[in-house]
């Protein structure tokens, strides 16, 4: 059987990795930045969000496994188990990650909309595929809200942090929007030109000579 890091919060596995502990309810990680990094097929009681720097490849997310490519964004939610098993080895990986526990945005606004993020269900089965430009966008919310867990400590902390985490939950789910619209679009495309096929097909009266339209000649 797979070893199954529990990560009740989120520095279960800032420890496990040798990441700075930066707040008991956050945790902001830059990989490259990391000395013994290693492998980890984690099981969440906490969201996450993960970015890619490099392609890393046989990760498991839920029963099925993938491979997530540069400048991927990948999503988990409590309950869910993904990553790859560690077999003893260290690693040196780029890219970024934010953990965060339900509890802190338990009574926020936030919190009302966590359902309509979709990107954290399972039947989201594809990264994120960020350009540069949407990548920076990311990155550079979460260095300031990493700056923010290791400068401050004060009863304005909570009002700061929850909503650069919002903020960042709303970009994603802006990207996830466009990338699945062009997906759409260029399904449409496709569906245009085959019925265009099909119907100069019969207008021209192939079928009288050729029958069906066979998929060969679809193709």
């Amino acid at each position: 059987m797979e070893k199954i890091l529990k990560v009740h919060n989120v520095n279960d596995y800032a420890r496990y990795i040798g990441a700075p502990v930066l707040h008991p309810l956050v945790s902001v990680i830059h990989y490259d930045e990391l000395e013994h990094c290693r492998h980890s097929l984690n099981n969440y009681d906490v969201y996450g969000l993960f970015i890619a720097d490099e392609t890393l490849e046989e990760l498991t997310y839920g029963l099925t496994t993938y491979d997530l490519h540069r400048h991927a964004l990948m999503c988990v939610s409590p309950g869910q188990i993904g990553g790859k098993a560690d077999i003893g080895e260290e690693i040196q990986t780029k890219g970024w990650a934010l953990l965060f526990d339900p509890v802190l945005v338990n009574g926020t606004d936030l919190e009302k909309r966590m359902p309509t993020y979709s990107f954290f269900s399972y039947n989201t089965n594809e990264a994120l595929l960020m350009d540069e430009g949407q990548r920076q966008i990311v990155v550079s919310l979460l260095d300031a809200l990493r700056a923010e867990l290791t400068g401050n400590d004060d009863e304005h902390q909570q009002h700061i942090i929850v909503p650069y985490i919002e903020l960042i939950l709303e970009h994603v789910a802006r990207f996830y929007a466009k990338q699945l619209s062009l997906q759409t679009t260029k399904t449409n495309d496709l569906l245009t030109r085959f019925e265009n096929l099909l119907n100069r097909y019969y207008a021209d009266g192939i079928y009288l000579t050729h029958g069906l339209p066979t998929v060969k000649y679809c193709a």
